[in-house]
């Protein structure tokens, strides 16, 4: 067993030692190989990849599983409320699942470890373009050159230029964006043109 582990449960409220002790003992005597490290400040189970992670919060335990959704877990199972891991808001050993429970999820979750992880793929959602101002839409007929590379542009880049637009709380301000939106799209500048290398 890991030594930073057991300082992680040491420094935990009291409350929650016994939590902690009692779901670490659990994957151990379910996964005699299971390895375990401090990843992003908590403590991790793993075998050739992370399985499940355990958390002490000031009032409240989590614990979860990395490959939930291929488990079938997506909503707290027990404990009070909605928290980190799908287990809810652990306060105290009564909140945790049946061991008989745990034990199959564990061992579920090592035959994934073993499987091959298949990521699907992103699928980009289209942007869905904004409604033109027409404060907006009169300028840009009154530039050819504004208007024309505005037109050129993906829906992200005019979106980005008339969320700005729409963001202005007050008329001065929106005046001064859309002459500088008329000088910039003039020199065929997006919106962020200063922070792109």
């Amino acid at each position: 067993m890991n030594p930073d582990i057991d300082a992680y449960i040491d420094s935990s409220a009291p409350f929650a030692r016994p939590i902690l002790t009692d779901l670490r003992q659990q994957v151990h005597q379910t996964l005699p190989g299971v390895r375990e490290q401090l990843k992003w400040g908590m403590p991790f189970f793993y075998l050739q990849h992370n399985l499940c992670f355990m958390a002490a919060f000031k009032a409240h335990c989590g614990f979860g599983f990395w490959r939930a959704d291929e488990l079938g877990l997506a909503v707290p199972a027990a404990g009070s409320a909605k928290g980190m891991g799908q287990f809810g808001k652990i306060l105290s050993c009564d909140d945790l699942p049946p061991s008989a429970n745990l034990q199959t999820l564990l061992l579920q979750a090592a035959a994934l470890d073993a499987s091959p992880v298949v990521v699907p793929p992103r699928r980009k959602q289209a942007p869905v373009p904004l409604a033109m101002p027409e404060v907006l839409a009169q300028a840009l007929q009154q530039h050819d050159a504004a208007g024309s590379f505005f037109r050129q542009m993906t829906i992200a880049q005019q979106n980005d230029y008339i969320q700005w637009l729409l963001d202005a709380k007050t008329d001065v301000t929106r005046q001064k964006r859309l002459g500088t939106m008329l000088e910039w799209l003039a020199e065929h500048k997006i919106r962020n043109w200063k922070y792109m290398k």
